[in-house]
């Protein structure tokens, strides 16, 4: 999953169609060299190569950290989800648990999550409430 300012600078040219595969610049590490490869579905490249630009370079997003976050928030106000989780961080959450939920071994979420260390990433295989009964539900 995207960080929001991962997913603001992402172009054309980070779009693998074939390999159906975003590659990511990780902006954390400061190193212009160090890319991450995330698996997406089919749908989704679809959609992004439908955006205006063709440019391969150009940002997809041109906006703002502060617009974007507000997109996201009103889009999700839209959908009904409030609270915390009704955020960017809130979506990468959610989409961390609902790979662990799906049986995502933890070095796959790790590596497509960018997270250094596999500590960060054990917080999603740490399930409460209806997710811990989805993963014991699925022992039996």
């Amino acid at each position: 999953m995207l960080k929001l300012s991962e997913a603001r600078e992402l172009t054309l040219g980070a779009i693998q169609s074939e390999e159906q595969i975003i590659s990511i610049r990780t902006l954390k590490k400061r190193d212009k060299h160090h890319v991450r490869e995330m698996p997406v579905p089919q749908l989704l490249i679809n959609e992004l190569e439908k955006l205006p630009t063709t440019l391969p370079d150009k940002r997809l997003w041109p906006i703002n950290r502060i617009t974007a976050y507000r997109w996201i928030k009103a889009i999700m106000n839209e959908a009904g989800v409030v609270g915390p989780q009704a955020s960017p961080k809130g979506l990468r959450h959610g989409y961390g648990i609902h790979a662990t939920s799906c049986g995502i071994q933890i070095h796959l979420l790790k590596k497509w999550m960018g997270h250094t260390s596999i500590k960060t990433t054990a917080i999603y295989a740490n399930a409460v409430g209806e997710e811990e009964k989805a993963i014991a539900r699925r022992m039996w």
